[in-house]
């Protein structure tokens, strides 16, 4: 009935064929082949993708067909509406997702050997999520993404190593490093936001080390509202003070208040009650290396999810903007996305800083790592290669990737990598040409603390 009425509106029924021709040199016949089998394919996948059509290989009378303009005639055409054909003849695959050489080196396309460069300029979602296993070159992408930002762009950069693997760029190109031990962060002062809304976000990183239950959770959402009254700057054994007065006066709720103190005292470390603004004004405008592989490992979550909270809070400060303001990276980022809590504050840094010019750039082993936002709101996709079935599965039910590309992924070579940008089906394969990481020998130390 639909095609009916377009009909009687005065749209003509005609005929179609459509010939997709892929092209390419080389001298060698075998190469030839294997660049025209794997052009074919990336075609398929993109029509698949972007159209939900399905593409066949042409037959041999097909081809003797297209190479006369159809004065053989053998092959059926399609017959479609006018408006149809708009549709289908604009594709243009011949182009490949558009890389401009400016922005940073990123390596060269394995497939057309031309260079591949990403400008955090130029996409409105600045965020980029890279994946990949142990060994195939995710924290040496990382680390050469930072260096070259540096060198490109003017903006401060903060890096969250968590292994020692980024110190060596202290040295290359002069970034201040952070050592937490001797830059304590008072998690109390209200950090650009309001004592209500600090309450709540210092209610997300106690819960991203511990559980609270309900009452828990209340009693301590009073007692740092009660710990601000008190005082203009509030730390953490103000708090506890404050609930020990509260627990002598409620006996009904004593082993709460206990089991609360025992959480709380956990974080009473001096790592976590020193600092003022004036200390955090004075990193959060430069490039900086946070060394949290100094700290030991329970503390290094919750220094690292303090700053991105301060981080956040400081860019909604700002005036909305699409240039890149500040650039965040952060390694093993399943370490930080392991709870609840820790997963919602990486999805607000996300999401809030996305409008005021914040980049932040996540790595991890598995895609499963991520929640689902998080990667709807990359706009950058980097995922290097495995063996392993269940991680290309998981890879390939994100990306929609066909077989072909199943196929390939496990084919990549350490340091190889499929790239695919929002908005654009068609992946490009890279081989990442990284920077030299300058070797460290003590991250052994730190690990073994």
């Amino acid at each position: 009935e639909a095609l009916f009425n377009r009909i009687s509106r005065g749209e003509t029924p005609i005929n179609v064929k459509i010939y997709l021709i892929a092209s390419a040199q080389d001298r060698n016949v075998r190469k030839l082949y294997e660049k025209l089998r794997r052009k074919g394919e990336t075609l398929s996948s993109s029509f698949k993708a972007s159209l939900g059509l399905e593409l066949r290989k042409a037959s041999e009378e097909e081809v003797l067909e297209a190479i006369t303009h159809g004065l053989l005639g053998e092959s059926k055409p399609i017959t479609m509406l006018e408006s149809d054909l708009s549709f289908l003849t604009p594709i243009g695959y011949v182009k490949r997702p558009k890389i401009t050489g400016e922005g940073i080196f990123i390596g060269e396309d394995i497939d057309y050997g031309t260079l591949v460069f990403y400008d955090f300029e130029k996409h409105l979602t600045k965020h980029m999520v890279i994946i990949g296993p142990t060994g195939r070159g995710k924290t040496t992408l990382l680390y050469t993404i930072a260096k070259r930002v540096i060198e490109q762009y003017d903006v401060p950069i903060w890096i969250l190593d968590l292994r020692g693997e980024f110190i060596g760029l202290s040295k290359t190109m002069g970034i201040s490093v952070v050592d937490p031990e001797k830059t304590p962060i008072n998690l109390m002062l209200p950090w650009f936001t309001s004592p209500r809304l600090r309450a709540r976000q210092l209610i997300d990183l106690i819960k991203s080390l511990t559980d609270l239950e309900p009452t828990e959770e209340y009693i301590l959402y009073m007692s740092i509202l009660k710990s601000y009254e008190r005082t203009q700057q509030p730390n953490l054994e103000t708090l506890i003070r404050v609930i020990q007065e509260e627990k002598s006066s409620s006996s009904e709720l004593e082993l709460k208040f206990y089991t609360l103190l025992t959480k709380i005292e956990q974080l009473n470390s001096r790592v976590f009650l020193g600092s003022s603004y004036s200390d955090v004004f004075s990193i959060v405008k430069k490039p900086v290396i946070f060394a949290l592989y100094k700290l030991p490992e329970e503390y290094r979550k919750i220094y690292a999810l303090a700053i991105l909270q301060i981080l956040t809070n400081y860019m909604l400060t700002l005036t909305p903007t699409n240039k890149l303001r500040h650039l965040v990276l952060i390694d093993e980022a399943w370490r930080l996305t392991d709870t609840k809590s820790g997963s919602k504050i990486i999805r607000s840094l996300i999401k809030e800083g996305r409008g005021y010019g914040l980049a932040v750039a996540l790595a991890s082993q598995d895609i499963t790592d991520f929640p689902k936002d998080v990667l709807d709101n990359a706009g950058t996709v980097i995922v290097f290669g495995s063996n392993s079935k269940d991680y290309i599965e998981s890879i390939a039910r994100y990306m929609k990737l066909n077989e072909d590309e199943k196929e390939r992924m496990t084919w990549l070579k350490t340091g190889e990598a499929l790239i695919r940008i929002t908005g654009d089906p068609r992946p490009i394969w890279v081989k990442i040409i990284p920077e030299s990481m300058e070797a460290q020998s003590i991250v052994s130390k730190a690990e073994n603390r």
